[in-house]
């Protein structure tokens, strides 16, 4: 009798000691599939909360798909000092951004602000970045960046006004080793793609466009609200409490971003 009372207390705490790791193990998979679907989300917002619209420039979106995106991302922000055909000048102290301005991978929005009396011939002017430098305005330190006006009238640029850094990104879900992956790459500088986040789901990167009305639309032009729905899934399968076959464990995060300027545009 006391050898088969052990064998059933045995029997019991095996199974209670089976049933505590499957709970761990399912935790610890639940926690990674979270924080993998918090990443994400903040990767998304913090790259795609600065694209907007304009009506010399267009939209920040380049091209649209259900899993991928590409588009102008903002880099960083500055006020001018000085302004002549070939140069750019920021004051240093006033440039803050994600990182230094990079000849070739950047490029810059100067604000235009054209008659002082009026806004609606306000617009954001596109200039390329061919180099950057160290310089001075006047005895205060200022970042030099070697540019073309492309025909802008330097005289129209007030000193002192607003100058925007951005390069072309492209976000998008993608297989690699097996597993599908939230990958992010710089267009302009010819980047490969490098995972960020996963494993997603073999769909787990779903966009959706929708234009001024709410209906779906695949024009970027049109797009003025982006959904985004991010599904993770852990990297390996785990067995129920109760016993039966392994599962990946499956959540999913969902958010959406509006354009800028977009406020009653069709």
């Amino acid at each position: 009798m006391a050898l088969a009372l052990l064998a059933v207390l045995g029997a019991l705490a095996g199974r209670m000691l089976v049933r505590g790791q499957r709970h761990a193990t399912g935790q610890a998979e639940r926690a990674g599939v979270q924080t993998s679907l918090r990443a994400s989300i903040v990767v998304l917002l913090t790259e795609l909360r600065e694209i907007g619209r304009d009506s010399v420039n267009g939209s920040d979106l380049r091209a649209i798909a259900s899993d991928s995106m590409t588009y102008r991302a903002a880099r960083g922000l500055g006020f001018t000092c000085a302004v002549s055909p070939n140069e750019v000048r920021l004051v240093s102290a006033s440039f803050t951004g994600l990182r230094a301005l990079a000849a070739g991978r950047d490029s810059l929005f100067l604000f235009v602000d054209g008659d002082p009396d009026r806004a609606d011939d306000d617009r954001w002017a596109a200039l390329p970045v061919s180099r950057t430098g160290s310089g001075t305005c006047g005895t205060a330190p200022a970042i030099v960046v070697e540019t073309a006006l492309m025909g802008l009238d330097p005289a129209r640029v007030v000193v002192g006004g607003p100058v925007r850094s951005f390069e072309v990104m492209q976000v998008k879900r993608y297989a690699q080793g097996g597993q599908h992956w939230l990958g992010l790459r710089s267009v302009t500088s010819g980047e490969s793609i490098q995972p960020l986040i996963g494993p997603l789901a073999p769909d787990g990167l779903r966009l959706r466009y929708l234009d001024g009305m709410g209906a779906e639309t695949g024009d970027p032009s049109r797009v003025r609200l982006v959904e985004i729905a991010v599904e993770a899934i852990s990297g390996r399968a785990v067995a129920p409490l109760g016993g039966g076959t392994p599962v990946p464990i499956r959540d999913t995060l969902r958010a959406a971003v509006a354009l800028r300027n977009s406020l009653g545009a069709p």
